[in-house]
């Protein structure tokens, strides 16, 4: 195994992954939906979407963030 294998960064299971941010989306949409300006339900919908994609984009990235600073945590304790 050469040394560019062991350095990689691992982002836990991908699914997992998704699924919480799937659900971390429909979390916002949900919770901003009363405090978008709009007339009809559907633009509400819309808007509070449109918004939660950059919440969820966070989300997502913080995990990850996360992911590989805990993963990076555990091989150096390991390698004590």
């Amino acid at each position: 195994m050469s040394s560019s294998d062991e350095n990689k960064p691992s982002f836990g299971n991908p699914i997992v992954n998704l699924l919480l941010t799937g659900l971390v989306f429909l979390f916002f949409t949900w919770l901003l939906r009363p405090y978008v300006p709009a007339e009809t339900a559907l633009m509400r919908w819309a808007f509070s979407a449109f918004t939660s994609i950059t919440l969820m984009m966070t989300f997502y990235f913080a995990l990850n963030m996360f992911r590989v600073t805990l993963n990076d945590h555990k091989d150096r304790e390991s390698n004590k």
